[in-house]
């Protein structure tokens, strides 16, 4: 849509280094006004508006690494392509100069060069090695980068391009094929236009870190998990940003596939080269891996990042993917746990996530804190029915043992039926949504105190089989009590069962006060209701008609 008022503008697109670039031009005199699929316009430092026509958008993808958009030049005989991108596909495509069809698109870039007789000669390699130069400075600054550049052409070239990147086009619906293949001969159609390419500048955005990222890494380095950063950046820009946010604490060391040696309790950078090597189900570099304390990868594209995650994941790992972009999409779908932090990135990352976060400092606060109260409280609570299960039936199972084996049963059959639904339900229920082993505070100033959880202390065979000798010793010990008070005197039946019944009941109470760590007024309340309901329960329903069985 067309803005008149410049001073109203108000910008948006799809990625903050788009809106850095826009609002850094606004800056320098040159004003968006207006957009749309097949136009712009632009309003310069002499008060002029000036209206382009956009003929196409070749939009960024994995393979070519930049995107590209056709205008219409000066005359309407001349195409100009504009691309931006990784200086790794940009500064390799250079090529040969194109011939100059428009003077006055050229000439602003141009007034330094000396004028060649020979258009078709080979660029001056000094103008390669001054931009890649450089965008490395800005990379070891921390900036993220991309290269500008620019090939005019004639209208009828154009057009014969736009042909063929409408047949490849119709191909694809006709046979309804999207899959690698079709994108990469839609990569190949695009790279016949962009390339050869004459680069005529380099941007450098600067990508600031969020509040307390350091603070989160940190806990969580402390708290022992292995911490990776995939990123698309040049090598210099993530080594600056993964020492600014806390990554590494010492020199890096760089990872070799062809080594044998181990990196434990090391920080290690790997090269993008050796990525797809070590994704290999058979690869073993993995393993060299196990025990480093955090690892960078660079130049990575959307689908290594996923690969790297599914690897990890077959070496038996937990993974949590951490992301905010679109970029970041495959990687938080192939992790077991995918959390999205929103912000200027967009929302895809967000809508792809289980978990949504507004920043990232939030995440060692989830993960070391909501984590560890949420793996403590289902490893009690599963503990618990287990206990409880096991100790009903071995009650069961004793009883029979001075009964003749008859599968006669002295507690109340509806009472048995609804033990485990409802008189014992709610109060596992309350525990394992309050229950705090550890206070909050202790967690988020101790991160070492997650490590338990994580090595799965909690929860193991070890406990499972002391939980399961517990709730038999306990159910010998309720009918024992009772066998024994009762032995060698008349009582009913009933009155047997009700004794079993509420010692039982006392026992499993009591066992799961002893394991509640964080002991509230709700949870006295729902206990102080279970004895109340379940004494209600004996004393209504004795007051029934029924047969008594007197017995010794």
């Amino acid at each position: 849509s067309h803005i008149s008022s410049c001073s109203d503008l108000l910008y948006e697109g799809e990625s903050p280094d788009e809106l850095a670039l826009v609002r850094g031009a606004r800056r320098l005199g040159f004003h968006l006004t207006g957009r749309s699929n097949n136009s712009a316009t632009f309003v310069g430092p002499d008060e002029m508006t000036t209206k382009l026509e956009v003929l196409c958008t070749l939009p960024f993808d994995t393979v070519r690494k930049r995107m590209s958009v056709c205008i219409v030049g000066d005359n309407e005989d001349e195409v100009i392509v504009y691309s931006k991108g990784a200086d790794s596909s940009m500064l390799g495509v250079s090529g040969k100069r194109v011939k100059r069809v428009s003077e006055s698109a050229l000439r602003a870039i141009e007034e330094e060069e000396e004028e060649e007789d020979d258009d078709d000669r080979p660029m001056k390699h000094s103008r390669d090695d001054i931009i890649r130069s450089k965008v490395d400075e800005y990379a070891r600054m921390g900036l993220r980068t991309l290269v500008m550049g620019m090939r005019v052409m004639r209208r009828s070239e154009f057009d014969e391009w736009l042909k063929l990147k409408t047949m490849v086009r119709l191909n694809q619906k006709i046979t309804h094929r999207n899959d690698e293949e079709s994108e990469r001969m839609m990569s190949e159609v695009a790279e016949r236009i962009e390339t050869p390419t004459r680069v005529i500048g380099v941007t450098a955005v600067e990508d600031k870190l969020q509040e307390g990222v350091e603070r989160s890494i940190t806990a969580l380095r402390e708290a022992k998990i292995q911490v990776w950063v995939l990123t698309g950046d040049k090598k210099e820009t993530a080594e600056g940003v993964a020492t600014a946010c806390g990554l590494f604490k010492d020199t890096p060391v760089h990872f070799e596939s062809e080594s044998k040696d181990q990196y434990h309790g090391l920080d290690v950078v790997i090269a993008p080269d050796q990525i797809t090597d070590m994704c290999l189900p058979h690869s073993t570099a993995l393993d060299r891996l196990d025990g480093c304390c955090s690892v960078l990868c660079y130049r990575l594209t959307p689908g290594q990042k996923a690969e790297i995650v599914k690897a990890v994941k077959r070496r038996g790992g937990v993974v949590a993917a951490i992301g905010d972009g679109a970029n970041d999409v495959p990687m938080i779908q192939a992790a077991h746990v995918g959390i999205g932090i929103s912000g200027n990135e967009g929302s895809q990352a967000s809508m792809a996530a289980d978990f949504v976060l507004a920043q990232f400092s939030f995440v060692s606060r989830l993960i070391l804190l909501h984590g560890h109260w949420n793996y403590a409280r289902i490893a009690h609570v599963m503990l618990y029915f287990f206990y409880k299960n096991i100790q009903n039936v071995m009650i069961s199972f004793f009883i029979q043992t001075s009964n003749g084996w008859t599968c006669g049963f002295p507690i109340n059959m509806i009472y048995s039926m609804t033990y485990p639904v409802i008189f014992t339900s709610v109060q596992p229920v309350i525990f394992g949504v309050l229950d705090q082993d550890c206070l909050e505070k202790e967690l988020l100033s101790d991160p070492s105190l997650y490590e338990p959880g994580r090595d799965g202390k909690m929860y193991n065979l070890k406990m499972f089989l002391g939980n399961i000798a517990d709730a038999i010793w306990q159910a010998a010990v309720c009918y024992s009590t009772v066998y024994c008070i009762t032995y060698d005197s008349p009582h009913t039946l009933q009155y047997f069962g009700f004794c079993v019944a509420m010692l039982m009941f006392t026992a499993n109470m009591l066992h799961l006060i002893m394991e509640t760590k964080y002991f509230n007024v709700i949870m006295l309340t729902i206990h102080l209701s279970g004895f109340a309901l379940t004494f209600s329960f004996f004393l209504v329903y004795d007051l029934l008609p029924g047969e008594e069985l007197l017995v010794s």
